[in-house]
């Protein structure tokens, strides 16, 4: 029976081993419904006993519809198995109005068992469904003998304006006891008030209840005349059903995303002001999940297996015994939930790594090999906010924040408004600082792992700021990359680099000068004009520079990132991948890149002394770097053993502390030759 099927919603979604425990009062409430709904049919059966008296041919060809309706023998050929309308009501209003109260009780609600049977409802659904039902009808019926008297609502009489409107008011009766009746249910079971369980669920499928409610008295009045005119009254039921059906589905699509099944941001956003509408004893609690690395999922495997993996993602959110009226897909790897229940920061706090490990086990439900994490921001509400605006901007930072870390989930603290309001004015003034020379670089030697030699030294940007002080540039290269500021960036470190570089050679030092570029330079094709004309202004030999890309800014966009790289290459710049290791590139990209070295990661570097494992992952690079032609250089040599270990693994150059700490440009030729003189000592 429509309507039915929105009950206890969430008693019926979890998977068996996430099952929650129903409430106490749910159970109570439950069992009243049922004993009032068998009350009600042996009141009938007391009333007008179990068989109607009149048109007994078009009684059960109705009651025979009823069946039809809820077993949905026609519904198959319009829409799939989870339409949640049936034709139903129209059916039992037309058997109540034929004088048929008890029988009625009785058809309807075997139906309704036989139907929640087949679909492989709970026991405790099943029960609550026939139940609501019944006594629906049952104020339907009341209210009509209340109005026009004992039985003489029959339509068989004449029909005129006290009976029209008696059978108005009763339909409506009937379909408010049903809303009713389902999202008292459904606010036991969620714990949240009824009055809100109305407001956002008690409209549902309301018009098209209404409209096959609306259709009986037309069915009787057809039957009776002569039952052969039933099948074109049949039409007319079944393009009212679709008309609700299509309504339905378009109601739906413009509130769910259509790859996950979740709400939208739209719909997400709508539940989450009426939350905050609505006042009781929770402080509505917002979690915003991004997923680390989708896009590397995405490059590496396909859109295909990035559809699947927030689909997996999506349903292991919901197993996590939340009701996926709270769960929604913002965009992109987002997603977006709203806690409703909790009562304490500590209690939102163990709920929000709950979902951070089920996101962590989302792929395991996938044949890919394929790792999923997320990053989590959590506020609540109102501590951290008392509208949607302020809420989902707090639960963002708070996202930004855990991913920046590592950190898995993050708490929102007004600290985050402070930082990015902080970082979001470096913007303005990082135009300013370009044109006034604050940027200044230091440069770490990189030096032949034989001879001691430096080959070329790295440079490293650094921001002077007037009041802030020295600014690292993790605090403002990510914020210009997004704007159009990256550009003149790009070419300031390339004129400066460049610059020293050509006083290094003019003062008898030959040595090159690596930079490291973003990912916003290898989609931009010009990128490879801009180094020509910056090595032509300077008279700086190609072979002289040096430029260190990461390997996730490479996969990234892989086609435009190989498209630059060659670009450069056959400029006859030097070309380092750097942070290997760390990143997610396949044998496959290492072979197609045009790159000439390989820089291994500190992260391994730093621990072939202690880790063995860590030690074969650098011997193996050096192997694989060799037999491509590259070279491989080693970063962050902090002690004499790691030298030593590095020099015997045949790593080809070196660099960290222990070599030489980032120096001025002015420092270097200095420092070079008391190296050398070491050397030749």
């Amino acid at each position: 029976m429509a309507g039915g099927d929105s009950v206890l919603i969430s008693m019926d979604r979890s998977p068996a081993h996430v099952q929650p425990a129903r409430p106490p009062r749910l159970d109570i409430y439950v069992a009243a419904t049922v004993l009032v709904a068998a009350a009600s049919i042996i009141a009938a059966i007391h009333h007008g006993g179990l068989l109607p008296t009149r048109y007994v041919g078009a009684y059960l060809i109705f009651a025979a519809l009823v069946f039809v309706g809820e077993l949905k023998v026609v519904t198959w050929l319009w829409t799939s198995d989870d339409a949640q309308i049936t034709m139903s009501w129209g059916f039992a209003i037309s058997c109540l109005l034929l004088d048929g109260w008890a029988t009625t009780l009785i058809v309807v609600a075997l139906a309704s068992v036989l139907a929640d049977v087949h679909r492989r409802k709970s026991l405790v659904k099943v029960a609550f469904n026939a139940a609501q039902i019944v006594i629906s009808l049952t104020t339907c019926w009341i209210v009509l003998s209340a109005i026009l008297g004992g039985d003489s609502f029959s339509v068989d009489r004449s029909i005129g304006a006290r009976w029209l409107g008696g059978f108005i008011v009763a339909a409506l009766s009937l379909l408010a006891c049903n809303s009713l009746l389902a999202c008292t249910a459904v606010a036991l079971n969620e714990r949240r008030s009824i009055s809100r369980a109305l407001r956002t669920d008690g409209m549902a499928n309301l018009f098209a209840d209404g409209a096959l409610v609306a259709l009986a008295p037309l069915f009787v009045v057809i039957a009776q005349r002569s039952l052969w005119l039933l099948p074109l009254a049949l039409i007319t039921a079944i393009v009212v059903y679709r008309s609700a059906l299509l309504a339905q589905e378009h109601q739906r699509d413009a509130r769910h995303d259509p790859l996950t099944g979740l709400l939208n941001r739209r719909a997400f956003l709508e539940r989450l002001r009426m939350s905050l509408a609505d006042p009781h004893e929770f402080s509505p609690t917002v979690l915003i999940i991004d997923l680390d690395n989708f896009k590397e999922i995405n490059d590496r495997l396909g859109h295909h297996v990035g559809d699947l993996v927030l689909q997996a993602v999506g349903l292991q959110v919901v197993g996590e015994r939340l009701p996926s009226r709270y769960v929604a897909r913002l965009g992109g790897d987002e997603f977006a939930i709203l806690l409703t229940e909790v009562s304490s920061r500590e209690e939102a706090l163990a709920m929000a790594w709950s979902i951070h490990r089920a996101v962590e086990q989302s792929a395991m439900h996938l044949d890919i090999p394929v790792a999923v994490t997320g990053s989590i921001g959590m506020a609540m509400a109102p501590k951290h906010g008392d509208t949607v605006s302020e809420i989902m901007r707090s639960a963002d930072l708070a996202m930004y924040s855990a991913k920046q870390s590592h950190s898995g989930v993050q708490v929102y603290s007004p600290n985050e408004q402070s930082r990015e309001r902080g970082r979001l004015s470096l913007l303005p003034e990082l135009s300013d600082a370009i044109a006034a020379e604050q940027l200044t670089f230091r440069y770490q030697p990189i030096v032949c792992s034989a001879t001691g030699a430096p080959v070329k030294f790295e440079a490293l940007i650094r921001w002077e700021h007037p009041r802030s002080g020295l600014i690292s540039p993790g605090e403002f290269i990510p914020l210009a990359e997004h704007t159009e500021l990256m550009g003149p960036l790009t070419e300031y470190v390339l004129e400066h680099t460049l610059r020293a570089c050509r006083r290094w050679q003019r003062e008898g030092l030959d040595v090159g000068v690596a930079i490291n570029v973003s990912g916003h330079n290898l989609r931009e094709l010009r990128f490879v004009d801009t180094v020509r004309a910056a090595l032509q202004r300077n008279d700086v030999a190609p072979h002289y520079l040096e430029i260190e890309v990461t390997e996730n800014t490479v996969i990234a966009n892989p086609e435009r990132a190989q498209a630059v790289l060659l670009g450069l290459k056959h400029l006859g710049v030097s070309l380092a991948l750097d942070d290997f290791g760390t990143g997610y590139s396949s044998l496959a990209h290492l072979r197609d890149l045009p790159i000439d070295a390989i820089k291994v990661d500190r992260t391994f570097v730093s621990s072939v002394v202690a880790e063995v494992h860590d030690r074969e992952v650098v011997r193996s690079v050096t192997e694989l770097a060799h037999r491509l032609g590259l070279t491989t250089v080693a970063e962050g040599v902090e002690d004499a053993e790691t030298l030593a270990i590095l020099r015997e693994l045949g790593c080809d150059y070196l660099q960290g502390h222990l070599i030489a700490r980032p120096m001025a440009a002015n420092e270097l030729p200095a420092w070079t030759a008391s190296v050398l003189a070491r050397e030749t000592s």
